[in-house]
């Protein structure tokens, strides 16, 4: 996956995300509370070498696509 940064238009490189020996995982809320056994997706992490911009990305994202979610 090729991930450019927004500031600089460079390519982002991917990252570790060092959370022990848990994975990062972004899980999905009913009306914007986390359910404790809800379903989740891993983050990916990507850096820009040149002004630091972090961005995650989901690996399973279509599993938020029904969440109703309060804004």
């Amino acid at each position: 996956m090729i991930i450019n940064c927004l500031n600089c238009n460079i390519e982002m490189k991917e990252a570790g995300i060092n959370v022990g020996a848990n994975p990062f995982v972004l899980q999905k809320g009913i009306n914007g509370v986390k359910k404790i056994f809800s379903e989740g997706s891993r983050l990916r992490a990507f850096v820009c070498t040149k002004c630091g911009r972090v961005e995650f990305i989901a690996e399973k994202p279509e599993i938020f696509k029904d969440d109703v979610s309060v804004k």
